[in-house]
């Protein structure tokens, strides 16, 4: 039956997908439901954790790729455009698998008029409610706010109740 959970297929899914590849090919591959092992994962913590470490391997997989991929366009194996759509691909798909090692940083920086300091002209007040002004989604400040992602003298500023 194709919705039983098979831990030998299981094991088959980590393994393939610690050498590079994806769970939902793996699955269709070795006959176990898709549905079934992700349903596993959200209740297993052994098999989660597990699989949070093939995905691991799985993104250094794809950078060990980029550099044989680069070795042979260099050599003249494979075409050099070839070789860099395949590069763009598979840093794409590092960079969502481990975005702590192979993403990029994004900055955001907030400015006042005419690219001025924001901090320095306005007082707490008028900075929290130019913050609140700018913010197109309150329920992103909100959250922002919650995840500790703000630091910490700007969310103690942001808690106070909103000026009418």
């Amino acid at each position: 039956m194709q919705g039983m959970f098979d831990q030998d297929k299981a094991n088959q899914v980590l393994e393939r997908v610690a050498n590079g590849e994806s769970a939902s090919k793996v699955c269709r591959e070795v006959g176990l439901n898709r549905s079934t092992f992700y349903r596993h994962l959200d209740s297993d913590q052994q098999l989660r954790d597990n699989y949070a470490r093939a995905e691991y391997l799985r993104a250094e997989y794809k950078a060990d790729e980029i550099d044989t991929l680069a070795d042979r366009a260099v050599a003249g194996e494979i075409d050099h455009r070839a070789a860099a759509v395949a590069i763009d691909a598979k840093k794409w798909s590092a960079a969502i698998l481990n975005r702590a090692k192979f993403g990029q940083a994004s900055k955001v920086e907030l400015t006042g008029k005419d690219g001025a300091d924001l901090f320095a002209s306005q007082s707490k007040d008028q900075l929290r409610a130019e913050i609140l002004r700018r913010m197109s989604n309150p329920d992103l400040l909100r959250a922002l706010t919650a995840s500790g992602v703000l630091p910490d003298a700007l969310q103690q500023m942001l808690a106070k109740p909103a000026d009418k």
